[in-house]
């Protein structure tokens, strides 16, 4: 990631944190930034671990997107998944799951 790159990751996190609370149990980057294998059209894939993911977050979590893109132009796509479902897809070894454990980078 570049110097904008993570500053609008870290402000995403902030702004998400500060309205969920300790329902944001853990933000990973994942995908090709995080493999380094990324081009200059990538997004930057987030891994967010939530108590719950209702409307209300999954709302307010596009909203920051688009704040971010304006003032950033930088595109987040964040994945938010709620803990049950976590677990579930982890005990079925999925793909997905298998891809943000082995190449997510926690974001603080």
């Amino acid at each position: 990631m570049n110097e904008i790159e993570e500053k609008a990751v870290k402000e995403f996190t902030h702004e998400l944190r500060s309205f969920a609370g300790r329902s944001v149990k853990q933000v990973l980057l994942f995908g090709s930034k995080a493999r380094g294998d990324f081009n200059k059209e990538s997004d930057l894939d987030l891994f967010v671990l939530v108590g719950q993911a209702d409307r209300d977050l999954r709302r307010k979590a596009a909203q920051i997107v688009n704040e971010i893109l304006l003032k950033y132009g930088v595109l987040i796509s964040p994945r938010l998944i709620p803990e049950i479902r976590y677990a579930f897809q982890k005990r079925l070894e999925t793909g997905f799951i298998k891809n943000v454990e082995r190449d997510g980078i926690e974001i603080e």
